[in-house]
C-alpha cells in the first residue's frame, strides 16, 4: 500500500489541508493510500477520517467558534481535536 506523509507544520496545517483535499479530488486511487503524519500532519490524518461533508472552511470555522465558546479562554489545539473526535 503506498503511503502519503504529511509533516508537522503548526499553522501550516491549512496548507497541508489544501494539499490533502487537492490530492483527494484529483488522484483516482486516493483511497488506496495510507496517510501518515506528525503534528499538523497527524491532524490531516484525523481529518481524512471525516466524512467529505465536513471538509469545508465553514465547518472548520463553526467548530472553532463552538470550541471557543465552551472554553472561555485561550483556545488550544487539544479542544479542537477533542471536537473532531466527537464527530
Amino acid at each position: 500500500m503506498p503511503s502519503l506523509y504529511f509533516p508537522g507544520g503548526g499553522f501550516g496545517f491549512w496548507y497541508l489541508l489544501g494539499i490533502y483535499i487537492k490530492l483527494r479530488d484529483t488522484v483516482s486511487n486516493f483511497h488506496d493510500y495510507q496517510i501518515i503524519g506528525c503534528s499538523a500532519g497527524s491532524l490531516i490524518c484525523l481529518v481524512s477520517l471525516l466524512k467529505e461533508e465536513y471538509l469545508n472552511l465553514y465547518f472548520l470555522v463553526v467548530l472553532f467558534q463552538e470550541s471557543l465558546q465552551e472554553q472561555r479562554q485561550l483556545l488550544n489545539i487539544h479542544t479542537l481535536v477533542s471536537k473532531l473526535f466527537e464527530l
